[in-house]
């Protein structure tokens, strides 16, 4: 018999939310599930937004962002800019657990991740590479993408580069486990063809996910530069924690977003989960395009298709005048 108050949503590429919910059936905790959760988006080649066969920054280098948020204690973990480590996800984790810090990137994270003995991995596919190679000759005129390395203006050529349907993606889990304790989590592979370093909103707790077990949790996908901007997933906690339903809160964060004036057009995607189990999604998608969210709990083979509801910042609003919606 299902334990009451075990569940698990996710985005869209969440394809462990099955297997995370059964773990918590087994008394695993909303921190494992979460950790489990976005472990097989990690370890897939067919998502080129999460770790292995994520599409590369510039240079041609798979860089990871991860973070793990435990709601019962709001301790966290994160790492930035994380180079040939196959479980990001872990070593956020590992970081929660082991470091007075929240957030490792770049040569530190990788020197941690060898530390906690995470496993090394080549990120690259040979998709994700040759994708990478064929930008870079269409969109540059590069005959060697290799010479980019070499590059005196890499942040103009990177400009060039950039593809806004290719620009986010990021898996995301939310988890309840039986005795009501919630957690969070995120992993991505960042924006394509990115310049080397960038961070979005994955790894900073409070943008990119967040988790309160006395109010709710929060987490994005989508384009990072503009969830950073108003600390989406925090800001959503805060509006459970005024009183407002899991509907009204998304909604405002949604509606804090219209404010920001975008340097390019990008996207948005936002779940959320209160207290009691309640849960919600929405995107700045226009209502022309089915977005959705997954949820599974215990004792289901497939997990549920769950709408997200459409919520595109109006035309009059800086956000909206640059998406031309």
């Amino acid at each position: 018999m299902t334990q009451p108050g075990i569940l698990v949503i996710g985005s869209r590429n969440c394809i462990g939310a099955v297997d995370a919910a059964a773990d918590m059936d087994r008394a695993v905790s909303s921190v494992d599930a979460v950790e489990r959760a976005i472990l097989q988006t990690e370890d897939s080649p067919d998502d080129h937004t999460v770790g292995y066969s994520g599409w590369p920054n510039i240079l041609g280098e798979v860089e990871c962002d991860a973070a793990i948020m435990d709601g019962c204690t709001l301790r966290n973990g994160a790492v930035g800019a994380l180079r040939g480590y196959r479980h990001p996800i872990s070593v956020a984790r590992h970081v929660m657990e082991r470091l007075a810090h929240v957030l490792l990137v770049g040569e530190g994270a990788g020197r941690f991740a060898e530390e906690m003995g995470c496993e090394p991995r080549d990120m690259l596919s040979p998709e994700a590479r040759q994708v990478w190679a064929d930008r870079l000759r269409e969109r540059l005129g590069l005959t060697d993408p290799e010479s980019i390395r070499t590059a005196a203006d890499l942040s103009r050529l990177g400009q060039w580069a950039v593809d806004p349907e290719q620009v986010g993606g990021t898996v995301t889990c939310i988890a309840r486990d039986a005795k009501g304790r919630l957690a969070a989590g995120v992993s991505t592979s960042g924006f394509a063809w990115k310049y080397p370093g960038r961070l979005g909103d994955s790894p900073i707790i409070g943008a990119g996910c967040y988790a309160d077990t006395r109010h709710g949790a929060a987490a994005c996908t989508g384009f990072g530069e503009w969830t950073l901007s108003t600390g989406t997933a925090r800001s959503v906690v805060l509006y459970l924690k005024m009183g407002m339903t899991v509907r009204q809160a998304v909604a405002e964060a949604m509606h804090d977003l219209q404010h920001v004036a975008l340097p390019i057009p990008g996207t948005v995607n936002l779940i959320a989960m209160d207290a009691a189990g309640e849960h919600f999604g929405a995107t700045t998608h226009r209502p022309d395009t089915e977005r959705h969210y997954v949820r599974a709990s215990p004792g289901v083979s497939e997990p549920t298709k769950v709408p997200l509801e459409p919520m595109p910042p109006p035309p009059d609003t800086p956000a909206g005048r640059v998406l031309g919606s």
